[in-house]
């Protein structure tokens, strides 16, 4: 079995059956549909997959997150290559032709694909994530300069853009958290400093269904709580890595503090304290993270860590809105593409 794909569901009862319909046209795969105590039929359509077809794998479970079922998958997959793909999103097989292809030439770590949005409630492509890794060519080189490339990038951090080696995750166990929001963004920059070997596929392999229902059902105070948490713990993680890992993980943290303080206006005020403070005890971690992005660090130089983080925060809204316009308006003239 060369590819497992670890799909954790929930309630996603009206798009599940094409996430799947895609995977199963890649040839030498397995696909292990983790329900994560769906309430409505999502579990049903699992087994009915399950019994049509010999390689597809259903573990149910109660409601415990995408960590916990995500971790589920990894422990009973079999492939030599795992891939993550959320249940309410689908993948362009088509592409994994030329994976596969570089895969029995190559043997890399890791192959990094490009993602891309679909509306769903308006049924237009709306843009390709990460437009910055445009042309880009991330193709067998060492680590340390797909490193410095993808710091320079800020590529978004979804496991589900990836074709990883197996044996990387479990020999290292690389594990998802448990019991935090945007885990993602912990893991990732683990499963990159324990790669020696990259591809970059410059082709849109993931597609990212964004869905009416999936919004506003997220605890954002426990969101930010946890990006702290994650803050802290990559910061802790980089004591003992090489310069270039270093560079990585902090340019990684420099997003994640970015974040934070674009959430700063819902914040409350004792979450805002705890911000504070934190900015207050870690004046010199914060003047490593900002060491190479030239930018924050002339905010920060200026108004200090806190107000320079802030101000640049507000820039980067701005940013992100223009380029979610522009993208949605080419979908527009690109028309009507119902799937």
């Amino acid at each position: 079995m060369k590819y497992s794909f670890i799909v954790p569901v929930y309630n996603c009862e009206d798009c599940l059956k094409h996430c799947i319909d895609t995977l199963l046209q890649v040839n030498d795969s397995e696909i292990l549909l983790i329900d994560d105590g769906s309430t409505d039929d999502s579990g049903e359509i699992c087994d009915e997959y399950a019994n049509r077809n010999t390689n597809v794998l259903v573990f149910h479970q109660k409601n415990s997150g995408p960590s916990v079922a995500r971790n589920k998958g990894i422990l009973e997959s079999h492939g030599d290559y795992i891939s993550f793909v959320d249940s309410d999103d689908f993948i362009s097989s088509e592409v994994f032709g030329d994976i596969t292809k570089i895969l029995d030439e190559y043997h890399v770590d890791l192959i990094i694909t490009k993602m891309r949005k679909y509306n769903d409630v308006k049924k237009i492509w709306a843009g390709v994530m990460d437009y910055r890794l445009e042309g880009n060519n991330i193709t067998l080189k060492s680590q340390e300069e797909v490193l410095k490339e993808l710091s320079a990038k800020k590529m978004a951090p979804s496991p589900c853009r990836y074709v990883i080696k197996s044996s990387i995750i479990k020999d290292n166990n690389i594990l998802f958290t448990e019991g935090i929001q945007h885990e993602d963004t912990l893991w990732y920059p683990q499963l990159l400093c324990n790669c020696y070997s990259f591809y970059f596929v410059d082709t849109p392999f993931y597609n990212i269904r964004m869905r009416e229902v999936s919004r506003g059902k997220l605890n954002h105070e426990k969101r930010r709580k946890s990006m702290l948490y994650i803050i802290d713990t990559l910061n802790n993680y980089a004591e003992d890595k090489n310069d270039a890992q270093k560079s990585f993980i902090y340019q990684n943290n420099n997003v994640n503090i970015n974040f934070l303080m674009l959430e700063y206006n819902r914040m409350s005020k004792q979450e805002r304290t705890i911000l504070k403070k934190w900015f207050a005890d870690n004046k010199d971690i914060v003047k490593k993270i900002v060491a190479n992005d030239k930018v924050r660090k002339m905010f920060t130089d200026i108004f200090g860590n806190f107000y320079g983080y802030l101000i640049c925060s507000k820039i980067t809204k701005a940013k992100v809105k223009m380029v979610e316009t522009i993208n949605e308006t080419k979908g527009k003239l690109n028309g009507k593409d119902e799937l």
